[in-house]
């Protein structure tokens, strides 16, 4: 593995760590209605949405109904 190899390797893995430490910041609950959520259940983790901010270290989660109703004010707001 020549040198460049070796930094890109580093960057990959800084940036991984990163990621998976915010993992410890994701609440329990959604951060609109407080729905409460469990890690464990599958079907609540790929139907959830996270929005992470890494300069601000926040982590927001919201259910699919907030989330959809969210996309609709938006939507919304760029109609009008």
């Amino acid at each position: 593995m020549n040198r460049a190899q070796r930094r890109a390797k580093a960057k990959r893995d800084k940036s991984l760590e990163d990621t998976v430490g915010m993992f410890d910041l994701l609440p329990d609950q959604c951060s609109s209605c407080t729905a409460p959520y469990d890690k464990k259940d599958r079907k609540m983790v790929t139907s959830w949405n996270v929005v992470v901010r890494e300069k601000e270290k926040i982590v927001r989660l919201y259910c699919p109904m907030c989330w959809n109703t969210a996309k609709q004010v938006i939507s919304k707001s760029r109609g009008s």
